[in-house]
């Protein structure tokens, strides 16, 4: 696209982060919205490429102006070649450790939590999508989810996808591996936009780089050998209850894709807000254009981040006496957010708000609220920051007080750095959901390194540059070893699925079921490490109320079934009304408590398949 118009060629700087993030958005909203009415496969993918490709160049070159570089020493293409080799660097850990995860059939399968729950419930949503039967968690029912990500990894499974392949986690896995790598080009490029100086010199490169790419939880790292014993962290659950939660970039890009898409477009939406972009003509448009991008992408963390922003933001404008732009900036994005809810609906036929109100309320009641709790909670804040961000917090947090303490910058003032606190705040001590505050977390991280970029040039005294460097460096180093804790957590421990069930049988069914018996909703059990199901790959099945209640809008009937089935009706009876036609028997659904099938189902004149320890029979 750079060569097809010349004078974009000089502000690839800016064209390449933008015009990726706006080509991988345009291909994801396009594959949804033509869901209903095209299978996925090479037809389908060739015609959102052409959709895609045709609307980023269309937009690109109307907001041409928005790329004129202020300084065309500083946002030099070299630089962008730099970021996107650091990014590459960011994501080979990424690769070595999915790499290792999966079922395999004649070898050792190997899985570390949350991989077998959370990357394969993402094989399993894109594995529905192509199959287009609806969600895989519950016959009948349609999907409840951000799947915007899923939509566009399905472009790329469907055509790569094998028969005699027994899992497509490899091809998911791989997606998953793209996407991680554009999402730090993102976080790269922002900060060269807010602090280009740290691109100069090896040493501020690998502060850089620790800071932003690697897994540093050093709060529950500690909090885990100071309470229990031993060194655990919050990614691979070895820290069973954490006080405060931790959803850090690397981890995010490794288990949340959907999130690291978003992540994108924060990247690109805070680009727009920094003074390089602010300059140019057009900025604004972009900016207003993101916001809806961003409600599409993702309503929760657009939810969750926009408002937050708005308030701060307003904030700020009213201390100045700015009163009337506050009100039409709030105005104004809260008309953008309704817009972004009004195409969210148009491609996947349900309202963003389901997803807010899924589980219920997520407030303290304020009953329970006192001063003195109140109090405490403000004094735990930066220790939540900390939890939240790992070693970025510590360094934000140390220049901070030194500023507060010396008295050389109102670091209240600084929206990135209320914004955090705010958001860390509320997350923490308002809200009580704690998957909300996992989502916070990633948008904290992202906030805060703006925040800590910004104060480290909030001081001219002449021994603070050296303060920086040695606080700096001593994170990066302590980065580096948690890090390197977090890779062995995910290659070194011992696997969380066991590797003594015959997973090859299971597999063998799946391609059986696949062949013989296609799309028929199918029950299994789950063993105590295994979340779903593995037939949940290629036939609707069961794992449990609440993530039937997360990802499928049920209807009526379907949930009154559920609500009498939580009191005690025996499986048999729901699994009929539920709609599920077949039942696998196999060492699993023998020796575990968990979704038990009774043993009178399981009729030798039923069963019409079976591979090695795996049997298949019809519910009748």
């Amino acid at each position: 696209m750079l060569y097809l118009v010349p004078d974009l060629r000089t502000r690839a700087f800016f064209v390449v982060p933008v015009g990726t993030a706006l080509f991988l958005f345009v291909c994801g909203a396009s594959a949804a919205l033509l869901y209903p009415y095209v299978p996925y496969g090479p037809s389908k993918l060739v015609m959102v490429i052409i959709i895609a490709a045709t609307v980023t160049y269309a937009v690109i070159r109307k907001i041409n102006g928005v790329f004129t570089s202020p300084n065309a020493q500083i946002h030099h293409r070299r630089l962008l070649y730099l970021i996107l080799g650091l990014s590459a660097l960011a994501i080979t850990d990424i690769f070595f450790i999915l790499g290792q995860q999966g079922f395999h059939i004649g070898d050792t399968t190997y899985f570390r939590t949350p991989l077998q729950s959370d990357n394969e419930r993402h094989l399993i949503l894109v594995n529905a999508i192509i199959r287009g039967d609806g969600s895989p968690f519950l016959p009948g029912a349609a999907h409840r989810y951000q799947i915007l990500w899923h939509h566009f990894a399905a472009l790329i499974v469907s055509v790569m996808t094998n028969p005699a392949m027994p899992s497509n986690y490899p091809l998911v896995s791989g997606v998953i591996l793209f996407t991680s790598y554009v999402m730090f080009v993102g976080l790269f490029w922002l900060v060269c936009l807010v602090r280009p100086q740290f691109f100069q010199g090896y040493t501020r490169i690998f502060i850089l780089f620790a800071l932003v790419a690697l897994h540093a939880d050093i709060f529950n790292f500690s909090m885990s050998w100071f309470m229990n014993g031993y060194f655990g962290i919050e990614a691979d659950y070895s820290v069973p209850e954490p006080i405060f939660r931790n959803f850090s970039p690397k981890l995010a890009a490794l288990t949340a894709p959907q999130h690291a898409l978003f992540v994108v477009a924060l990247t690109v939406y805070l680009a727009s807000k920094q003074a390089p972009m602010t300059a140019m003509p057009a900025a604004s448009k972009l900016t207003d254009a993101l916001i809806p991008i961003m409600v599409i992408v993702s309503p929760v963390m657009a939810g969750l981040f926009l408002p937050f922003s708005v308030f701060v933001e307003g904030i700020q404008r009213f201390r100045r006496a700015d009163w009337k732009t506050a009100v039409n900036h709030a105005i104004r994005t809260g008309g953008l957010i309704l817009l972004g809810c009004a195409v969210f609906w148009a491609l996947f036929r349900f309202s963003p708000h389901e997803l807010f109100f899924r589980d219920g309320t997520n407030l303290h009641p304020l009953s329970e609220w006192n001063v003195l709790e109140s109090i405490a909670d403000i004094l735990a804040v930066p220790a939540a920051l900390v939890a939240a961000c790992g070693t970025l917090g510590v360094a934000l947090l140390a220049m901070a007080l030194w500023l507060l303490l010396t008295r050389q910058f109102p670091i209240l003032k600084d929206k990135y750095l209320l914004l955090a606190l705010t958001m860390i705040y509320v997350a923490n001590f308002v809200l009580r959901n704690d998957e909300i505050r996992r989502h916070i977390a990633i948008l904290v991280f992202v906030i805060a390194l703006i925040a800590l970029l910004r104060l480290l040039t909030a001081s001219t005294r002449p021994g603070y540059p050296d303060i920086q460097k040695g606080l700096l460096s001593i994170m990066a180093v302590v980065s580096l070893l948690l890090h390197g804790y977090f890779v062995y957590s995910y290659t070194g421990k011992p696997s969380s699925v066991p590797s003594d069930i015959p997973w090859e049988d299971y597999l063998c069914m799946n391609i059986i079921i696949q062949e013989r018996y296609p799309r028929k909703p199918t029950w299994a059990s789950i063993d105590n490490n295994l979340r779903f199901p593995l037939v949940m790959e290629i036939a609707p099945s069961f794992s449990s109320r609440v993530d039937i209640d997360v990802h499928s809008r049920v209807l009526p009937h379907a949930r009154s079934v559920l609500d009498v089935a939580e009191h005690g009706i025996p499986p048999e009876l729901f699994m009929k009304e539920l709609g599920y036609q077949l039942i696998i028997w196999g060492p699993i659904e023998k020796n575990t408590r968990i979704l038990p099938i009774p043993v009178n189902l399981i009729n030798p004149n039923k069963r019409v398949a079976r591979c090695g320890s795996v049997e298949l029979y019809t519910l009748d």
